[in-house]
């Protein structure tokens, strides 16, 4: 290619994270946009739905959210978001015959995890401490049990008395995405079935033939069609590195549940039940919940798993969306002068709201990075790559490890999760640095990790991590000074309590007078 200047960006798909994607970039050069420098056009299909399940988030997304210019109001009023503070795993850690319905919190809320002290105070006396482990590092333990939002109304947009995400309708999101680029940062956009994709000699994507529309043309595309992955699959034919021997889970059953007529209570958090061969997912909307099942076909069949989500409602039968899930990620995301985000880029079961969290970091990390010419992009891209394949590695590890350190052996669907040969060599290798030494921030070196510390010591000392109690106590002695940090986060606790409320009821007053307005 020659030093010809990145001029005309082209999006293929309109699903959330085409729509993510095209407001990343227009809002990064939004000046560009403007001067005529850059043009970013989003094309999607009249006849392709998108998935639409993907209904939690993490914190980061807040920002993403403000710097697009949205309002948090809107998105609240708009896409039936409700506030989210934890991922609830319910039976994760012990048969369910033996400690039904034992949990701890994934919480997004870190103020105390990297001490020390109350670790391994925690470790060496659990009889004196909290029954959960992450109620001796945060309120917002406290604050999920009791059903109670982040914030009130009289906080800031954004802003909270603990940090939060959020759950809300994919498709509605979307659909406020999709305003927010057209009407507020200039993205055009083409509502046309590609018919063909035609290369240049040197085998770059130089147009898309639209049916009945002509002729796009671009010097830089992005895949966002989903699992088709029409260009960087089905065009480009990129490598796809397959992770279903680690994460066996393979299928998915979602459905849609309004709420009973007197049920009032919103949970603040995404629960996670772990089941007989997979995990059952519940959210709760403003006027409904999104439930569904995850589960591996190699050890359960889909008769089986109809009964199980049903069972899990309280129905005889439901009438669940069945989605087959590929668990890995394209090799080389950025492949010549496509870039594939979203499911053509990756794909891991949702148990950590993996899902909008990698598109939303790969389509910011694409527009911080985007080539100002075709002589650069190869080496960009190259970078690229390296950093993404080593994002969906830290992800895959991370999800591995709720299931690896579980102590079920109740099917063999758990069994196989706890064998040696099944995880990957570099969180074996943690694993049993881990069971004599207390995790530390520098077991975690790549700054594009997306999760760190604060998220394995919240799951690995929520289910009981097995340690060596006596290497523990000769390396970290146990400090008394513990208790009264502990002492003054329950305190904390119950006065924070105090000045909060129940989803329904804030979000109510939200809509009748904004947030931060009285």
């Amino acid at each position: 290619m020659n030093k010809k200047n990145i001029r005309d960006i082209v999006i293929l798909g309109g699903g959330t994270a085409g729509w993510l994607t095209a407001n990343h970039i227009a809002s990064h050069y939004k000046e560009s946009i403007t001067a005529g420098n850059l043009s970013v056009r989003l094309i999607d299909s009249p006849d392709i739905a998108t998935i639409g399940v993907g209904e939690g988030t993490v914190p980061v997304i807040r920002e993403t959210l403000k710097s697009f210019g949205i309002s948090e109001t809107q998105l609240l009023m708009q896409c039936d978001a409700t506030f989210k503070q934890s991922i609830k795993f319910v039976d994760w850690t012990y048969n369910p015959s033996e400690k039904p319905n034992n949990f701890y919190h994934h919480l997004f809320e870190y103020p105390h995890l990297g001490s020390d002290s109350i670790n391994t105070f925690w470790l060496q006396n659990k009889d004196k401490c909290p029954a959960h482990y992450a109620s001796c590092v945060s309120i917002q333990h406290d604050i999920c049990e009791a059903n109670l939002a982040p914030k009130n109304i009289q906080t800031p947009e954004y802003c909270g008395i603990v940090n939060y995400a959020y759950h809300l309708d994919a498709s509605k999101f979307t659909e406020l995405l999709k305003e927010n680029a057209i009407k507020n940062l200039a993205v055009k956009h083409t509502h046309a079935h590609v018919s063909n994709v035609k290369l240049s000699p040197d085998g770059y994507i130089s147009e898309l033939e639209l049916l009945n529309e002509g002729v796009v043309s671009g010097d830089l595309f992005v895949d966002c069609s989903g699992f088709e992955g029409k260009l960087i699959k089905k065009t480009l034919n990129g490598s796809f590195v397959d992770k279903s021997g680690v994460l066996l889970c393979d299928t998915a059953l979602a459905i849609q549940v309004p709420y009973e007529k007197n049920e009032r209570t919103i949970k603040p958090y995404t629960v996670a039940h772990a089941q007989k061969a997979g995990w059952i997912w519940d959210i709760g909307l403003t006027t409904r919940r999104g439930v569904g099942l995850v589960y591996s076909s190699n050890h359960m069949n889909e008769e089986s798993a109809y009964k199980e989500l049903a069972k899990y409602l309280g129905k005889d039968s439901v009438d669940a969306r069945k989605i087959p899930m590929q668990t890995g990620y394209q090799k080389e995301p950025w492949l010549k002068n496509c870039v594939s985000i979203g499911l053509s880029q990756g794909f891991v079961e949702p148990l950590e709201a993996t899902g909008l969290l990698v598109f939303d970091m790969t389509a910011k990390m694409l527009a911080t990075k985007l080539p100002i010419n075709f002589n650069e992009m190869q080496n960009i891209a190259k970078d690229y790559n390296q950093q993404v394949g080593a994002i969906w590695e830290n992800i895959i590890d991370f999800i591995k490890l709720h299931y690896c350190i579980s102590k079920r052996d109740d099917t063999q669907f758990w069994l196989d999760n706890r064998d040696q040969a099944n995880i990957p060599d570099g969180l074996l290798q943690k694993l049993k640095y881990w069971h004599t030494h207390i995790p530390s921030q520098f077991d975690f070196e790549r700054t594009t990790d997306l999760f760190k510390l604060e998220n394995y010591l919240y799951v690995m000392y929520g289910m009981d991590f097995n340690i060596d109690k006596g290497a523990i106590a000769q390396r970290y002695p146990s400090r008394s000074s513990a208790t009264v940090h502990i002492s003054k986060i329950q305190q904390a606790s119950i006065l924070a309590m105090k000045g909060l409320q129940g989803q329904r009821d804030l979000l109510i007053k939200i809509k009748q007078h904004g947030l931060g307005k009285i």
